[in-house]
């Protein structure tokens, strides 16, 4: 297939995909990686794509995908509920063909091509993005995120969470964390994981298990709403590989992911999270980092009195 320059194209993304396959990257190699690709290849978007199962005409269904996501961002109300038709409108001239998507919510019957049907319902939201579960073509349920701010490269994002979803999917780690699909640089997709799911009734390994052998982070169990009931992971937020200084560096990055939403909304950002529910949250994350802290300085000083430093 030959790729023109400012084409958007999932191709494109295979060389990155199977890098990503073999090493598990932080949100800023990851980000600097795809950025230094697009400069080489004068594109514009990136996609990533896993499943080749799913046989629908990639291009129009992405396209669709980057500006159902600012929809989806802007949308003032958060519980959407709507069918999309889309079909593909071309628009020649002398040199090039352009492809633009629309879509539309009735179908009519003067239509000689079967269109895409896409189910939308949005089901949640938190600081990071929202989520919606979607059907295409009456198919399986899958899981779309929207982030809010693809901007910034933190422990949270896609820059964060499609290297995450490669790498752990590459190596059959899917017993209590969703299969991923597919991804553009604002959004992404995975399966959706039901209520009643559990993880013994699912292929692969364990992600505690992976993490022991490849030294990364350990699930965040406190916060509930990133689980179903049966301990299965819903998102990949925060997952990464294991370094010194990790958790002064996320908490700086977390710094500053505030202060940006404070310019952008000013305390309004704040109203859906001054919950009692949120605060207990964040009051037993604050001690449990605390008593960590301390138990690492215990643990330095022991070895220094023993003699191994």
């Amino acid at each position: 297939m030959k790729i023109r320059p400012n084409i958007k194209s999932y191709h494109l993304a295979v060389p990155i995909i199977q890098k990503a396959q073999k090493t598990f990257f932080s949100p800023h190699e990851f980000y600097q990686i795809c950025q230094q690709f697009k400069q080489e290849k004068k594109t514009g978007k990136l996609y990533f794509v896993l499943d080749d199962s799913l046989e629908l005409p990639s291009e129009l269904l992405f396209n669709f995908f980057d500006d159902l996501a600012e929809k989806i961002k802007k949308y003032p109300e958060k519980n959407l509920n709507q069918v999309f038709y889309l079909y593909k409108v071309l628009i020649k001239s002398k040199n090039q063909t352009f492809h633009r998507v629309k879509a539309n919510v009735k179908l009519y019957q003067s239509w000689t091509q079967n269109p895409i049907k896409l189910s939308l319902e949005t089901v949640g939201e938190g600081m990071i993005g929202r989520v919606a579960k979607i059907r295409i073509n009456d198919g399986e349920d899958l899981a779309l995120k929207v982030f809010f701010d693809s901007s910034l490269v933190w422990q949270h994002g896609p820059w964060a969470e499609i290297p995450a979803a490669i790498y752990l999917q590459a190596h059959h780690v899917t017993k209590n964390i969703p299969e991923f699909k597919f991804a553009g640089e604002n959004w992404a997709v995975w399966e959706w994981i039901y209520p009643e799911t559990k993880p013994e009734l699912r292929s692969g390994i364990t992600y505690e298990e992976f993490a022991h052998q490849k030294g990364l982070t350990p699930l965040n169990y406190l916060n509930r709403q990133n689980y179903n009931p049966h301990q299965i992971r819903l998102d990949l937020g925060g997952l990464q590989k294991e370094y010194p200084g990790r958790r002064y560096h996320d908490f700086f990055l977390s710094i500053i992911f505030y202060i940006r939403k404070f310019r952008q909304e000013g305390f309004i950002f704040l109203k859906d999270y001054l919950t009692l529910k949120n605060m207990t949250y964040f009051s037993v994350r604050l001690i449990v980092l605390f008593f960590s802290f301390l138990n690492r300085q215990k643990l330095s000083k022991d070895l220094e009195a023993n003699g191994h430093f």
